[in-house]
């Protein structure tokens, strides 16, 4: 999928506006004026502090997709929905019948998440392509080491694209050979000031297609949030000129999505 769902964002928001309708409710039923937040806080229960704290965070995971809200989402819902209950219980501010139509609607818009796409999405951490870094097209001089179990190689190339997570390699003599999970040493000059060094993984290897040669997906394995940094901002010089994908506009299938 190239962008996120606008399902995923929409909950996501739903989920985080949940930290504000809370207080404001308790404000509007006991009078409070927005300055009174002491007031205002010092009526929230243990229970309704859990869901503050607990919908924020499932929201900014739905917004990620990740597989932690396969978890989260129920012991959310029944958090709700005891809170609801204990409200028309003890409290006595909302009836049986408006408790239980505001604890079916807030379960009810997590059915979106129950559609095989999203599925998919929470299932498969490689189906979230909108979270792909960007690649550039970039004929960058790199040296690789190469580690095996019987040998170490160490060879002069060059990049035809690279991103922040990973660069594609052309096959030269040697590397056609390289098996995918090959341990690598990968050395990037940036200019004459800065050199990159990291460990790398080959994580794919491919045939050529279309304007694309044939060649190694290498993943970064250990590059540090400052050689990430410094990368990042030598590629955003470069123009994007990626050749078009033969792939029929079907998310590329190249180191970042294997990472």
């Amino acid at each position: 999928m190239k962008s996120r769902p606008k399902s995923l964002t929409i909950l996501a928001l739903f989920l985080l506006s949940i930290g504000v309708a809370l207080p404001l409710q308790i404000m509007v039923m006991y009078d409070h004026a927005p300055w009174e937040m002491q007031s205002i806080l010092a009526k929230l229960a243990p229970l309704n502090w859990a869901i503050l704290l607990l919908a924020p965070l499932t929201g900014g995971l739905i917004y990620l997709a990740s597989s932690w809200v396969i978890p989260l989402v129920p012991a959310l819902c029944a958090l709700v929905i005891y809170n609801n209950w204990l409200t028309a219980t003890v409290g006595g501010d909302y009836s049986w019948h408006q408790t239980i139509v505001a604890s079916g609607l807030f379960c009810g818009v997590f059915g979106v998440l129950c559609t095989s796409e999203m599925r998919t999405l929470l299932l498969h951490p490689e189906k979230r392509w909108w979270l792909t870094p960007k690649r550039w097209k970039a004929t960058i001089p790199v040296r690789m080491k190469i580690l095996t179990a019987s040998e170490e190689r160490e060879f002069d190339t060059q990049t035809f694209d690279i991103s922040e997570s990973g660069a594609f390699i052309p096959f030269k003599q040697g590397m056609a050979i390289l098996p995918v999970g090959s341990e690598c040493y990968f050395c990037i000059p940036l200019n004459e000031e800065r050199m990159i060094k990291c460990h790398a993984e080959v994580v794919r290897a491919a045939s050529a297609r279309g304007d694309y040669p044939a060649g190694v997906g290498i993943r970064f394995k250990d590059l540090s949030w400052n050689d990430r940094l410094y990368l990042g901002i030598h590629l955003r010089d470069i123009p994007d000129e990626l050749p078009k994908d033969p792939r029929d506009g079907q998310p590329p299938q190249d180191y970042a999505a294997a990472a």
